[in-house]
């Protein structure tokens, strides 16, 4: 028996030339749908006092976007929570370009492009610890890795992060030139290379 070989090539994003100059938001980016439990958001919005989020990407079900818009409503957070909806790539990039930081709190536990998006527009980031994105990057370094749903640490952080702009931007530029080192679309189609003359050689 031949044993077999596993070579893991991580997903690569279109980094951007330059940083942008933030805008005073959170983003948070993901196609939104039951058990991706966007209610949680409306825990934490209390707590965020200078900040606006922007949820941006398609609700597979309009009807769930509508039950959530509601809920909006009912807790008084129309000001300070926006539902952009799906948008362009283009769109999307400036998104992750100019937020101070990305949020994801729901643990999809799958890969977590939300936070690479984010790293390579130069953007840090706050998500949940264990996803496969959480290799590539270095937690209080390059962005924040917390536990699901742990609301005190996430404020903690969120609050760092609002009263320390500065600080934002710096770990957004770290990340992003470890984007730029490793995980450019360039970098990946040099991986694959190495890969495919690895076996074939």
């Amino acid at each position: 028996n031949s044993k077999k070989v596993i070579d893991t090539i991580y997903p690569s994003v279109h980094p951007i030339s330059q940083p942008h100059n933030k805008k005073q938001y959170i983003l948070m980016a993901t196609a939104w749908k039951r058990g991706k439990n966007p209610e949680y958001i409306l825990e934490l919005a209390p707590y965020i006092n200078n900040l606006p989020i922007k949820m941006a990407g398609k609700w597979i079900d309009p009807n769930y976007k509508v039950e959530f818009e509601a809920k909006i409503k009912k807790h008084n957070l129309t000001e300070k929570i926006e539902l952009i909806g799906e948008v362009s790539e283009k769109k999307l990039s400036s998104l992750y370009a100019e937020a101070l930081f990305v949020l994801q709190t729901n643990d999809d536990r799958g890969f977590g492009m939300p936070a690479l998006e984010a790293a390579g527009k130069a953007t840090t980031f706050i998500i949940p610890k264990d996803q496969g994105v959480c290799k590539l990057f270095k937690d209080k370094t390059h962005g924040y890795y917390t536990k699901e749903k742990d609301t005190k640490r996430i404020i903690e952080l969120i609050e760092k992060l609002t009263n320390n702009p500065d600080t934002a931007v710096k770990m957004g530029k770290v990340a992003w030139q470890k984007v730029l080192d490793n995980y450019s679309w360039e970098q990946h189609a040099e991986q694959l290379l190495e890969v495919v003359n690895k076996h074939t050689t």
